[in-house]
């Protein structure tokens, strides 16, 4: 697939409601940290925002991250 061609936004609703794991995010708010597959993915589709959201159960200790927007190797929220 093209990266220059991928635009747009793709919505994900992830099922863990601990949250996304934190290998998965790491690298999306430290710059230091090995990068994870949502920075590696955003990096190579920098025209595609990524926006993830996560089931919430109350009760459940949350460990990575329940929701987040990430573009072009950035997180935005």
């Amino acid at each position: 697939m093209d990266p220059e061609k991928v635009k747009g936004t793709l919505e994900m609703h992830q099922s863990n409601p601990s949250g996304v794991c934190t290998s998965c995010i790491s690298g999306i708010t430290n710059e230091a940290a090995k990068e994870g597959i949502f920075l590696q993915f955003s990096k190579k589709y920098p025209d595609l925002k990524i926006v993830v959201t996560s089931v919430e159960r109350e009760g459940v200790r949350k460990v990575g991250r329940l929701n987040f927007t990430i573009q072009n190797g950035k997180y935005l929220k």
